[in-house]
């Protein structure tokens, strides 16, 4: 397979042929198959098969998927928001069971308010009941767990006017922590920063706005981020003064 993706209970695997294929529990309809039902073997996603996916990302029970157009594709739960929809009826069993793209055309751009952009986005990642992406510009967008039912942009202002390479998602159902990877190898965090997931002492509560994290030498640079669906977080790092 060319990416495998876990998420709370279920499984996305990306083809070398760009095909996408899914297995798990089928509750909340988070393997893309429209139905419910559990598969035990890798079940294609026919609605995807005319598109090129380049990368898939499963949350606790949701999933996404990236178009090589820079689309995002997004089913599962949706009781919190994380599919991205803005025309979801948002309760408890509100869900999608077949892939479905999350719109950005309507989306306004908040320094031209009358003016409305198509995003293209090149990375993906999914947590419990919230998702992120990063565009083609290397601009941030959240949504999902009570933050926005819609891509929310977070301005390169927050992250020292440094683009975003890559962003990952970590927390349980009531503990969401995002990290960011900057163009010139910084990390920054923000959500809850319980259990020390934000990588900073001292911290208490949530933490709406990103932080710089500080590392242990100044010339070391942040290569990426992975989280869990748990309380923690871990950095690839390069340490160029380490012997």
């Amino acid at each position: 397979a060319r990416q495998v993706s876990c998420g709370g209970s279920h499984t996305l695997l990306l083809t070398h042929e760009l095909e996408v294929l899914s297995c798990g529990v089928g509750e909340y309809g988070r393997l893309g198959t429209g139905s419910k039902v559990d598969a035990l073997q890798p079940t294609p996603l026919t609605l995807l098969a005319d598109d090129d996916i380049l990368q898939v990302a499963a949350g606790f029970d949701h999933s996404l998927a990236l178009s090589r157009a820079g689309r995002i594709y997004s089913w599962g739960r949706n009781h919190l928001g994380q599919l991205g929809h803005s025309d979801s009826n948002l309760d408890l069993y509100s869900l999608e069971d077949l892939p479905r793209i999350v719109e950005t055309n309507t989306l306004a751009d908040e320094e031209q308010q009358d003016r409305h952009v198509e995003l293209v986005f090149r990375q993906i990642a999914a947590g419990n009941g919230r998702s992120a992406a990063v565009t083609s510009e290397g601009e941030l967008f959240v949504w999902g767990n009570r933050l926005a039912h819609q891509p929310k942009r977070f301005p390169s202002s927050l992250f020292g006017g440094q683009k975003v390479l890559q962003v990952a998602i970590g927390g349980d159902s009531s503990r969401s922590a995002v990290a960011v990877v900057t163009e010139n190898g910084e990390l920054w965090t923000f959500g809850d920063s319980k259990s020390c997931i934000l990588g900073k002492k001292g911290l208490s509560g949530k933490q709406p706005l990103p932080l710089h994290v500080e590392l242990k030498n100044s010339d070391d640079r942040v290569l990426s981020v992975a989280s869990g669906l748990g309380q923690h977080m871990a950095a690839f790092v390069h340490m160029p003064n380490e012997s």
